[in-house]
């Protein structure tokens, strides 16, 4: 988990798991960036969300999905598994898909905020 991230109230983060004969479960790292807001009511069973990410309300990100820097997921949608969402993006719906695209100075207002 980076710096100055925020898990709003009832969300889940989900590390991935894969059973193993010898030792039960073994869990994969979640890695989470910096300056990440995750909304109420998430599921999050990502891989990778990278830094300055904004995830609205009732999201769901699908397992091993991969989260690039400064993405903006729109509230109520669904990440399918095993997508990689490229970096300045803006994803929604159900399934999620590419609805437009972040301003490069989304990245430098970020950072004087």
């Amino acid at each position: 988990m980076g710096r100055y991230c925020v898990v709003d109230e009832c969300a889940v983060l989900r590390p991935q798991a894969k059973r193993s004969s010898k030792s039960g479960y073994g869990y994969f790292p979640l890695t989470v960036g910096d300056y990440v807001y995750i909304g109420k009511n998430c599921i999050v069973e990502a891989s990778s969300v990278g830094s300055h990410v904004v995830v609205g309300d009732n999201c769901v990100l699908g397992k091993w999905s991969t989260l690039r820097d400064c993405v903006r997921v729109l509230p109520n949608s669904v990440l399918p598994g095993d997508i990689v969402v490229p970096p300045f993006s803006v994803v929604g719906g159900n399934p999620a898909v590419v609805v437009g695209t972040l301003n490069r100075c989304f990245l430098c207002a970020c950072r004087f905020a």
